[in-house]
């Protein structure tokens, strides 16, 4: 078991964003002396090993370590989507393309092969799915120089947009983005591909 300790701004529910910085007295950085993640690392068992994803006629074999995120309650797959899609490099439209690729095909893929072993729950939210931008958000690191997740816990991560499950509220034609190097939230076109996460709550 490898757990990150919680610091006491976890404890006083302050908001996590993982900036420690103070750039100016009384910001973000002022009230978090330390980053609030309380991590576990699973990599033994059904977590060990990797699992085979079929999208399309193409393989992602995915490891089946994983990540607990003890203070939002949720399990997520230490890596981002790889080797399917039409460029087999792990990015999926929003929309399901006529090769039946997509990013909640992906994720329904990822439940058929019981990924770490699970996806047959009869609740969706225990099974894997596409993450909210909200629960993307809760995983990058918010501190200079790159808003990229732990290391620890999501070893190699790339320099990408991730894919979010939501609509742009201000324009349904698109799907809202996260970028893990600046941390900001844009706006994309739904047919577009991007790389994804998987996650499911516990």
């Amino acid at each position: 078991m490898n757990r990150f300790a919680s610091s006491p701004a976890y404890l006083n529910g302050l908001p996590q964003t993982g900036q420690t910085t103070v750039y100016v007295a009384g910001d973000n950085g002022t009230n978090q002396s330390t980053l609030l993640h309380r991590y576990e690392i699973l990599t033994s068992g059904q977590y060990s090993g990797t699992t085979a994803i079929v999208l399309n006629g193409k393989t992602e074999n995915k490891t089946n370590r994983v990540v607990i995120d003890h203070q939002n309650k949720r399990m997520w797959a230490s890596t981002n989507s790889a080797s399917v899609g039409a460029s087999s490099n792990g990015t999926l439209p929003f929309t399901t393309n006529g090769s039946g690729e997509g990013l909640f095909t992906y994720a329904a893929a990822a439940n058929t092969a019981l990924l770490a072993g699970y996806g047959n729950d009869a609740d969706p939210l225990y099974n894997w799915r596409i993450p909210s931008m909200k629960e993307i958000m809760d995983i990058l690191d918010y501190e200079a120089a790159t808003a990229l997740p732990d290391a620890t816990a999501f070893p190699s991560f790339p320099f990408v947009f991730l894919a979010t499950s939501q609509t742009a509220p201000n324009a349904t034609t698109f799907m809202l983005q996260i970028s893990t190097a600046s941390g900001q939230v844009s706006a994309l076109v739904k047919t577009s591909s991007l790389t994804t996460m998987l996650v499911r709550n516990l």
